[in-house]
């Protein structure tokens, strides 16, 4: 079946048709650290990469562990899913497979998911009747909890999240993968795209990757005219550089005076109007990563608080 994503993810979920609330789920669902699937007590999350859009979705109910072939796929993990209820869909927001997972009520199952073409699209957003460019393939069975195994772990996307979320324990990090917004499409006309208040008056003078005046942050580009993509990830404390591979990094600070810095185009907001000033009117530190890829220019661009107000 097809299954329209949305935020780049995918839930199974216990909540039963007209219920009035849904089952307790603790500990609270977590990041996907195997770069994949994120379990707890009653649901799960699956990454997608594309951020929005229909991905092709079959799930199979068995009675004992099925053979394993990988050959057809990027991505092969088998965890545990326990299920206190015997209810458990696979969907999307308003939308679910018309399957339950817990096909022989309360208990331990054992999940092995399948996917392909994460890399085909990431961070895309494509409209209801799009096709779909991703697969996702489960077997569930009941079995004791087991620890997880992954087989098989070659797409890229997978690579990035491991990566991150590695780099996040280690350094004992707060944030979470939620608080960033894109991969965004920016139009660049001048060579240049910003985190500005729009009502502001004075534009940096280009100087290197990024310039900063008093509510204006320019980033300069190579690419102009055209698009590039740009991921923002606003956070309260430095999170440090981002360890995947870029071409370069460079910070600066900038100070907001009014609490607005949305990612602008020459021509001003995007149309998502995304802001990186989370705490109001106060300095904030920013650190822009670009690299070329294979598909354009890539951008992170962090923001945090920096000293005092």
């Amino acid at each position: 079946m097809k299954l329209f994503v949305e935020n780049g993810r995918f839930e199974i979920d216990p909540t039963e048709p007209d219920a009035d609330e849904s089952p307790d789920i603790q500990p609270p669902l977590g990041e996907p650290v195997n770069g994949l699937i994120a379990v707890t007590r009653n649901a799960a999350g699956i990454h997608t990469g594309i951020k929005k859009g229909n991905v092709h979705l079959e799930a199979r109910l068995c009675n004992a562990e099925p053979a394993l072939d990988v050959s057809d796929w990027d991505e092969v993990i088998d965890t545990t899913f326990t299920s206190t209820t015997g209810h458990a869909l696979i969907g999307s927001y308003e939308h679910a497979l018309d399957l339950n997972v817990a096909h022989q009520g309360p208990g331990s199952y054992r999940l092995r998911l399948h996917a392909r073409g994460r890399d085909s699209e990431p961070g895309v957003s494509r409209r209801r009747n799009s096709k779909p460019t991703e697969h996702y393939l489960f077997h569930i069975w009941p079995a004791p909890a087991a620890p997880e195994t992954v087989h098989k772990a070659t797409d890229t996307v997978g690579h990035a999240l491991r990566t991150r979320l590695a780099a996040m324990s280690e350094r004992g990090a707060k944030w979470s993968l939620d608080d960033w917004a894109g991969p965004l499409t920016v139009a660049v006309i001048d060579g240049t795209f910003s985190l500005r208040d729009p009502e502001a008056q004075t534009i940096p003078r280009p100087a290197g990757l990024v310039s900063t005046e008093k509510d204006w942050a320019l980033v300069t580009t190579r690419t102009s005219p055209g698009t590039v993509t740009v991921t923002l990830h606003p956070a309260d404390r430095d999170p440090r550089p981002d360890p995947l591979q870029w071409d370069e990094i460079e910070q600066a600070v900038v100070r907001s005076t009014t609490g607005h810095l949305v990612l602008c185009s020459t021509d001003g907001p995007t149309k998502e109007c995304e802001g990186a000033a989370l705490h109001g009117p106060r300095q904030y530190g920013i650190r822009v990563h670009a690299r070329r890829t294979a598909n354009g220019e890539e951008y992170l661009v962090q923001t945090w608080v920096h000293g005092k107000k």
